[in-house]
């Protein structure tokens, strides 16, 4: 699909291109409400459970994973100094971990990207990648190139290879040369911009499917993860995916019965495939992003028989929420 500069709120197919997912009728714009009272009602039951993990001891209170959903929860349901001495709290009960490098313990990397968001000179490493989702005044022509003012100069986030152990250096380095994959964010006030660019070997290429349905089967294809996290919790999450076939699928929090509205553009050629995304931001949250807002994202890449890149470890075939990097909003280039 693809975003009429000159109208507001119209959307019309960009020739050549697979439009929307199958069943969505690109000509409504009725989005899910958030009734603000709910969201403080799921959080509050976050804290009042508090005192009872407390009681069946540190073992459980001051697990990390459990540290961040507290910790989201406070920040929800505004209680912000709160949550900042609640976070430092964590780091002094937790000699060395402050200290620790990345990558040893990605739950306490999820943590200590929340302290160094919030003072950078307490962490010595950066604990997270750092990403931007830059603000657009025009919106792109969703036809799969990537060829719009939104992503002129707009910093890519390139994915890694993943190796394991016992793979050939020889191995990964012919991977990574030969499927080079990034990604770009962009927003405005209504929707958010995801670019991908996958590349492959000449002669790797698969004809796009005819027609899309919900939750393709994306098992044993060259496919795109997608993982974003508003509230940092680093627990709950949405998920979006598409294949070299333009395939789709998405689920929130693994409930495949989550269907968005979204757009989704896919331009197969001989040596990659890339996808250009627009989703509307009511269908993610009620809270809309403004400059300086962090979101919690990742960016992965499945290629059968090949391996597995990201933009931010650790990830694998599966989510790996505790391995999702941060997403700042900006208005700046």
């Amino acid at each position: 699909m693809a975003f009429d500069p000159r109208e507001e709120r119209r959307v019309i197919p960009a020739g050549g291109s697979s439009s929307s997912v199958s069943g969505i009728t690109a000509t409504e714009d009725v989005y899910r409400v958030y009734d603000p009272s709910m969201i403080l009602r799921w959080h509050q039951a976050c804290l009042d459970y508090e005192p009872k993990l407390t009681a069946f001891g540190p073992a459980y209170s001051r697990d990390p994973s459990a540290w961040l959903s507290l910790l989201a929860a406070r920040r929800q349901v505004g209680k912000h100094q709160d949550a900042e001495v609640f976070l430092r709290d964590y780091f002094k009960l937790t000699p060395g971990a402050a200290a620790m490098p990345p990558g040893m313990d990605p739950w306490r990397d999820c943590l200590a990207a929340e302290l160094w968001l919030g003072d950078r000179s307490v962490i010595a490493v950066q604990p997270k990648p750092l990403g931007f989702c830059r603000f657009t005044e025009t919106r792109p022509f969703l036809d799969g190139k990537l060829d719009d003012a939104c992503w002129t100069d707009l910093r890519a986030m390139p994915l890694k290879v993943v190796s394991s152990s016992g793979e050939k250096a020889d191995d990964v380095a012919a991977f990574a040369e030969g499927y080079k994959t990034e990604a770009r964010f962009a927003f405005d006030a209504h929707f958010l911009y995801i670019g991908v660019v996958c590349s492959h070997p000449a002669g790797h290429a698969v004809p796009p499917v005819a027609k899309r349905d919900r939750d393709a089967d994306l098992t044993g294809h060259d496919r795109v993860d997608i993982l974003l996290d508003m509230d940092r919790d680093y627990q709950t999450y949405y998920r979006f995916q598409i294949d070299h076939r333009g395939c789709l699928a998405e689920d929130c929090w693994e409930d495949k019965s989550w269907n968005p509205k979204y757009f989704v553009a896919f331009n197969p050629t001989d040596t990659g495939w890339t996808t250009e995304i627009a989703i509307p931001l009511a269908e993610l949250t009620g809270d809309k992003p403004s400059t300086g807002k962090v979101w919690a994202a990742n960016v992965s890449r499945v290629v059968p028989g090949k391996g597995l890149q990201t933009w931010s470890t650790p990830a694998d075939g599966e989510p790996r929420p505790e391995g999702m990097g941060l997403l700042q909003f900006q208005a700046e280039r």
